[in-house]
Protein backbone atom coordinates (compact mmCIF):
# COMPACT_ATOMS: atom_id res chain seq x y z
CA UNK A 1 0.00 0.00 0.00
CA UNK A 2 2.21 3.23 -0.27
CA UNK A 3 2.18 2.94 -2.91
CA UNK A 4 2.62 1.88 0.73
CA UNK A 5 6.28 -2.65 5.51
CA UNK A 6 5.66 -4.49 7.91
CA UNK A 7 5.05 -8.33 8.85
CA UNK A 8 1.18 -7.77 8.97
CA UNK A 9 -0.92 -4.01 3.49
CA UNK A 10 -3.31 -0.68 0.22
CA UNK A 11 -4.46 3.00 -1.91
CA UNK A 12 -6.93 5.64 -3.44
CA UNK A 13 -8.58 7.41 -6.13
CA UNK A 14 -8.56 10.80 -6.82
CA UNK A 15 -11.05 11.41 -9.17
CA UNK A 16 -11.41 14.40 -11.17
CA UNK A 17 -12.90 17.66 -9.46
CA UNK A 18 -14.62 18.94 -11.93
CA UNK A 19 -13.54 22.51 -12.23
CA UNK A 20 -15.54 24.92 -10.57
CA UNK A 21 -13.73 26.55 -8.48
CA UNK A 22 -16.83 27.76 -6.22
CA UNK A 23 -15.28 31.13 -5.49
CA UNK A 24 -15.84 34.63 -7.61
CA UNK A 25 -13.86 34.99 -10.88
CA UNK A 26 -11.87 37.68 -11.03
CA UNK A 27 -9.90 39.86 -13.24
CA UNK A 28 -13.55 40.76 -14.62
CA UNK A 29 -12.38 43.06 -17.88
CA UNK A 30 -8.49 41.40 -17.99
CA UNK A 31 -5.93 42.34 -15.80
CA UNK A 32 -3.74 41.14 -13.09
CA UNK A 33 -5.23 38.47 -10.50
CA UNK A 34 -5.16 39.54 -7.09
CA UNK A 35 -5.31 36.39 -5.04
CA UNK A 36 -1.72 34.80 -3.82
CA UNK A 37 -0.56 31.72 -5.87
CA UNK A 38 -0.23 29.73 -2.41
CA UNK A 39 -3.69 30.35 -1.19
CA UNK A 40 -5.00 30.10 -5.13
CA UNK A 41 -3.71 27.06 -4.69
CA UNK A 42 -4.82 25.52 -1.82
CA UNK A 43 -8.54 26.76 -2.92
CA UNK A 44 -8.07 24.58 -6.18
CA UNK A 45 -6.78 21.73 -4.07
CA UNK A 46 -9.93 21.60 -2.07
CA UNK A 47 -11.68 21.16 -5.22
CA UNK A 48 -9.98 18.23 -5.91
CA UNK A 49 -12.28 14.77 -5.65
CA UNK A 50 -10.45 12.11 -3.60
CA UNK A 51 -12.45 9.10 -3.17
CA UNK A 52 -10.96 6.74 -0.43
CA UNK A 53 -11.27 3.14 -1.34
CA UNK A 54 -12.25 0.68 2.01
CA UNK A 55 -9.17 -1.61 1.86
CA UNK A 56 -9.33 -5.00 0.10
CA UNK A 57 -8.66 -7.81 2.43
CA UNK A 58 -8.55 -11.58 1.15
CA UNK A 59 -9.39 -14.49 1.29
CA UNK A 60 -12.86 -13.19 0.37
CA UNK A 61 -15.38 -14.50 3.42
CA UNK A 62 -18.13 -13.62 1.08
CA UNK A 63 -16.96 -16.88 -0.89
CA UNK A 64 -16.89 -19.08 2.10
CA UNK A 65 -20.01 -20.78 3.79
CA UNK A 66 -19.45 -19.39 7.10
CA UNK A 67 -18.80 -15.85 5.92
CA UNK A 68 -16.23 -14.95 7.93
CA UNK A 69 -12.14 -15.10 8.39
CA UNK A 70 -10.29 -17.45 10.61
CA UNK A 71 -8.78 -16.02 13.73
CA UNK A 72 -5.34 -17.18 13.67
CA UNK A 73 -5.00 -17.04 9.54
CA UNK A 74 -2.92 -14.00 7.76
CA UNK A 75 -5.62 -12.13 6.35
CA UNK A 76 -4.15 -10.67 3.03
CA UNK A 77 -4.40 -6.53 2.30
CA UNK A 78 -3.91 -5.44 -0.52
CA UNK A 79 -5.02 -2.26 -3.52
CA UNK A 80 -6.22 -1.90 -6.64
CA UNK A 81 -2.98 -0.34 -8.79
CA UNK A 82 -4.92 1.55 -10.79
CA UNK A 83 -6.37 3.63 -7.84
CA UNK A 84 -2.74 4.82 -7.14
CA UNK A 85 -2.19 6.35 -10.44
CA UNK A 86 -1.07 9.78 -10.59
CA UNK A 87 -3.46 12.69 -11.27
CA UNK A 88 -3.46 15.66 -13.49
CA UNK A 89 -5.90 19.07 -13.09
CA UNK A 90 -6.19 22.68 -14.10
CA UNK A 91 -8.46 24.55 -11.10
CA UNK A 92 -8.99 28.36 -12.82
CA UNK A 93 -9.17 30.48 -9.53
CA UNK A 94 -10.24 34.01 -9.41
CA UNK A 95 -8.18 34.45 -12.84
CA UNK A 96 -4.77 32.65 -11.59
CA UNK A 97 -4.72 29.19 -13.46
CA UNK A 98 -3.25 26.45 -10.46
CA UNK A 99 -1.60 23.60 -12.90
CA UNK A 100 -1.79 20.73 -10.28
CA UNK A 101 -0.49 17.18 -9.60
CA UNK A 102 -1.31 14.29 -7.40
CA UNK A 103 0.63 11.38 -6.80
CA UNK A 104 2.71 8.93 -4.26
CA UNK A 105 0.00 8.21 -2.33
CA UNK A 106 0.98 6.48 0.73
CA UNK A 107 -1.39 3.88 2.28
CA UNK A 108 -1.94 3.25 5.86
CA UNK A 109 -4.02 0.76 7.01
CA UNK A 110 -5.38 0.49 11.01
CA UNK A 111 -6.72 -3.52 11.30
CA UNK A 112 -9.35 -1.96 14.18
CA UNK A 113 -7.32 -4.61 16.54
CA UNK A 114 -4.55 -1.79 17.58
CA UNK A 115 -2.33 -2.72 14.67
CA UNK A 116 -1.79 -0.41 11.95
CA UNK A 117 0.12 -1.16 8.61
CA UNK A 118 2.46 0.87 5.82
CA UNK A 119 3.36 -1.71 3.42
CA UNK A 120 5.88 -0.86 0.67
CA UNK A 121 3.57 -1.58 -2.16
CA UNK A 122 0.28 -2.17 -3.30
CA UNK A 123 0.19 -5.82 -2.53
CA UNK A 124 -2.00 -7.99 -3.43
CA UNK A 125 -5.08 -10.27 -2.82
CA UNK A 126 -5.04 -14.16 -1.91
CA UNK A 127 -5.80 -16.25 -4.73
CA UNK A 128 -6.47 -19.79 -4.48
CA UNK A 129 -4.19 -22.11 -5.57
CA UNK A 130 -1.52 -19.20 -5.94
CA UNK A 131 -0.18 -19.86 -2.40
CA UNK A 132 -0.57 -22.11 0.79
CA UNK A 133 -3.77 -21.34 2.75
CA UNK A 134 -2.56 -19.47 6.07
CA UNK A 135 0.78 -18.21 4.64
CA UNK A 136 1.29 -14.76 4.77
CA UNK A 137 1.14 -12.14 1.76
CA UNK A 138 3.86 -9.30 1.27
CA UNK A 139 1.48 -7.48 3.17
CA UNK A 140 -0.68 -9.01 5.57
CA UNK A 141 -2.17 -9.35 9.21
CA UNK A 142 -3.03 -12.12 12.05
CA UNK A 143 -6.02 -11.36 14.16
CA UNK A 144 -5.54 -13.03 17.21
CA UNK A 145 -9.05 -12.70 18.56
CA UNK A 146 -12.70 -13.39 17.88
CA UNK A 147 -14.79 -10.24 16.54
CA UNK A 148 -15.70 -7.74 13.98
CA UNK A 149 -12.97 -5.23 13.21
CA UNK A 150 -13.18 -2.00 11.26
CA UNK A 151 -10.38 -1.88 9.01
CA UNK A 152 -9.64 2.14 7.88
CA UNK A 153 -7.20 2.68 4.58
CA UNK A 154 -5.60 6.20 4.95
CA UNK A 155 -4.29 7.77 1.96
CA UNK A 156 -2.32 10.18 1.76
CA UNK A 157 -1.28 12.12 -1.30
CA UNK A 158 1.64 14.99 -2.47
CA UNK A 159 0.00 17.27 -4.96
CA UNK A 160 2.20 19.37 -6.58
CA UNK A 161 0.88 23.04 -7.72
CA UNK A 162 2.00 25.50 -9.88
CA UNK A 163 0.95 29.00 -10.38
CA UNK A 164 1.81 32.65 -10.86
CA UNK A 165 4.95 31.39 -11.32
CA UNK A 166 5.87 29.69 -8.29
CA UNK A 167 5.17 26.14 -7.27
CA UNK A 168 4.97 23.81 -4.11
CA UNK A 169 3.64 20.89 -2.76
CA UNK A 170 0.56 20.50 0.02
CA UNK A 171 -0.37 17.19 1.71
CA UNK A 172 -4.33 15.49 0.99
CA UNK A 173 -5.31 12.82 3.25
CA UNK A 174 -8.86 10.81 3.23
CA UNK A 175 -10.02 7.58 4.56
CA UNK A 176 -12.42 4.88 4.06
CA UNK A 177 -12.99 1.87 6.35
CA UNK A 178 -14.79 -1.70 5.94
CA UNK A 179 -15.77 -4.44 8.16
CA UNK A 180 -14.14 -7.97 8.88
CA UNK A 181 -15.76 -10.91 10.48
CA UNK A 182 -12.89 -12.88 11.99
CA UNK A 183 -14.35 -16.13 13.72
CA UNK A 184 -13.54 -19.91 14.60
CA UNK A 185 -14.14 -22.01 11.71
CA UNK A 186 -15.07 -25.70 12.55
CA UNK A 187 -14.41 -28.53 10.27
CA UNK A 188 -17.79 -30.25 9.14
CA UNK A 189 -17.86 -33.45 9.34
CA UNK A 190 -18.60 -35.93 6.27
CA UNK A 191 -19.74 -38.74 7.68
CA UNK A 192 -16.80 -41.08 6.28
CA UNK A 193 -14.10 -42.74 8.55
CA UNK A 194 -10.72 -41.97 8.61
CA UNK A 195 -9.08 -43.37 5.86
Amino acid sequence: MVDAGSDDEGWCDVGDGGGGGGGPTGGGGGGEPTIAPGEAARRAVANLTLTAVPPELSPDWNRNEWKMLAVGFPVWVSADPDSLAPLSDAESVEGLTVELRAHSPEVSVAMGDGTTLTCATEGRPFVVGSAEPGSKGPCSHTYQELGVYTSTATYTWQVDWEAGGESGTIEVSNSASSEIPIGELHAVGTGEGPN
